[in-house]
């Protein structure tokens, strides 16, 4: 006769197992939703508090970081020379209300940060110049990481953009914007995908009308390398975020409304 150890499990036994496992996972599960839910969080506050401080400095030196033509006044030189020096000091902007799209004044969108911290409102301590060419974004370098892992901000002027001219963009005014995303090395700036449709929708939601085309919170259009299945269209009238497709493929774009 077989004794019960050696019998192996009864349906008792492997039921409790099971339930067990189940219990393990679905903790497993609630922590990674809790995780990601917190990110997200983290991203809308993030957004706030880079919104506020550019309109605390617009209200101290009436004029925007990084565009700012007297920050050297206020913060000296860069020791090693401008626009693109390191070391103590700054640069000026040119002050015409848009960062960083005049040609030789990219580095406005370096030295936004930089202004920034140096005004003392917004504690990003980096260095306000591109790395690998014009527009070289390093996360915790010259653009602040995000709580995404992966994830930085960059901020410039989109201004007016219109349908069919090649902007990858969805048409309207976007002004100067904060663009959340991934980055790649040495290439462009902060603008490659970092979300999936469904937490970009969140995020949208949260803070704005949920819809990928409009308002103050948007996307790259479907058929553009940045937003690549992203929406369910190009069209600003019907697309709307494409949760079916589960793996990353959003980055965003905050109209500050400066």
């Amino acid at each position: 006769m077989k004794s019960k150890a050696a019998a192996g499990f009864t349906l008792l036994e492997l039921a409790t197992v099971l339930v067990i496992l189940g219990i393990i996972l679905g903790g497993v599960m609630l922590g990674r939703s809790l995780l990601t839910s917190s990110h997200l969080q983290s991203v809308i506050a993030d957004v706030d508090n880079i919104t506020s401080a550019v309109s605390n400095f617009k209200q101290a030196y009436q004029s925007l970081p990084g565009d700012d033509p007297n920050a050297t006044a206020n913060w000296g030189t860069a020791s090693n020379g401008c626009p693109d020096g390191g070391g103590t000091g700054t640069c000026n902007g040119n002050g015409d209300g848009e960062i960083g799209t005049v040609t030789g004044y990219e580095y406005e969108s370096y030295r936004f940060w930089q202004h920034l911290y140096d005004a003392g409102v917004l504690q990003y301590n980096l260095k306000g110049f591109s790395v690998g060419g014009t527009y070289g974004s390093v996360l915790n370098f010259n653009v602040p990481a995000g709580s995404v892992p992966g994830s930085g901000f960059f901020v410039w002027w989109i201004g007016m953009r219109s349908s069919g001219g090649g902007s990858n963009l969805f048409p309207g005014f976007y002004g100067n914007a904060i663009q959340f995303g991934s980055t790649r090395s040495g290439v462009d700036v902060v603008n490659y995908p970092i979300l999936t449709p469904d937490q970009a929708g969140a995020v949208d939601t949260k803070m704005d009308d949920g819809l990928p085309a409009t308002g103050k919170v948007r996307t790259y259009i479907s058929s553009a390398s940045y937003g690549l299945n992203c929406t369910t269209s190009d069209d600003p009238s019907t697309a709307v975020y494409n949760v079916t497709y589960t793996s990353v493929a959003c980055p965003l774009i905050f109209v500050m409304g400066f």
